[in-house]
């Protein structure tokens, strides 16, 4: 699930964000997503918390998306009981996090 993908397909990079337009060959699932967030706004969490777990976001990338501090989104993995990535790991990681950046 890397290359830009999460389990939900392209949405970490596109349709999560608070921006998103509704022109263009994504209009209706960001149509669907937006009326999915306003719903049940429990799963725009699950959904950042799920990239950011799964390596296709950043922790930065993570709480701009949520629109909360470094902190808050730390506090929000913690209560979400994923795991928090406190620095690249190895030179593998290193390259990830630029890449997500």
């Amino acid at each position: 699930m890397r290359n830009g993908q999460s389990q939900y397909g392209r949405l970490g990079n596109r349709a999560i964000g608070q921006g998103t337009s509704l022109s263009g060959p994504t209009s209706g699932r960001s149509q669907c997503l937006r009326a999915l967030f306003q719903a049940q706004p429990g799963i725009r969490q699950q959904m950042i918390v799920s990239a950011y777990t799964a390596g296709d976001i950043s922790l930065g990338k993570a709480a701009e998306l949520m629109g909360v501090s470094h902190e808050e989104m730390k506090d929000i993995l913690v209560e979400s009981r994923a795991e928090v990535h406190l620095g690249p790991r190895t030179t593998k990681e290193v390259l990830q996090d630029a890449a997500n950046a």
